[in-house]
């Protein structure tokens, strides 16, 4: 599964990006956290890229050419998030990115890599406005305010429950935007937050 999304995205970035290519060889960014509190996101994500790279590269690669991924720890940091994007467009000239695993980290990357035609997908950023209105940003996850109301109405409806406690982190910005998507949701179907 992992390796037919890679394949799909190097296809599309190739397609639609506009950076040069060395001969034979498709130069492909990946930028996440690897350090730091969101490490996890990062490395699994990292772990996974290679792999699919691995075995793409082992059946010949994509049109005869083979995947060099380059990567870079973001660190969970936002501005240095917007450095690496930058140094894959100026520098490295990547065909595409993996980009930030986090929806915040990607508000951040995605209107540059979108003004640079660099194609850039997310597997985590699942927040609303990520990627409406950029062409060349991409998601390949739920959103939030799709997930977390059909998650509610699932606990309603089969666990019969109608109470439910919420806990905020209000120093967390995706903790935060969840409480707003489970308040609405709560009302809508009739819940009580205690």
């Amino acid at each position: 599964m992992k390796k037919t999304v890679i394949s799909g995205i190097v296809a599309a970035m190739m397609t639609v990006g506009s950076m040069a290519y060395a001969a034979g060889e498709l130069s492909l960014g990946i930028q996440g956290p690897e350090t730091g509190n969101l490490a996890t996101y990062g490395q699994k994500t990292l772990a996974g890229a290679k792999l699919a790279v691995d075995e793409i590269n082992a059946k010949g690669g994509i049109n005869g050419k083979t995947l060099k991924l380059i990567n870079y720890d973001s660190r969970g940091d936002k501005a240095e998030s917007a450095n690496i994007i930058q140094r894959f467009i100026n520098k490295d000239k990547v065909c595409g990115v993996i980009g930030e695993p986090t929806s915040g980290a990607t508000f951040v990357i995605g209107p540059i890599a979108n003004k640079a035609s660099l194609p850039i997908i997310s597997a985590g950023a699942t927040a609303d406005g990520v990627v409406e209105g950029k062409p060349f940003v991409f998601r390949d996850t739920l959103l939030d305010s799709d997930g977390a109301p059909a998650t509610l109405k699932f606990l309603m409806d089969t666990k019969k429950w109608k109470n439910f406690v919420l806990f905020t982190s209000v120093n967390n910005d995706y903790s935060v935007s969840m409480t707003k998507i489970f308040k609405n949701a709560a009302q809508k179907y009739g819940a009580t937050i205690v």
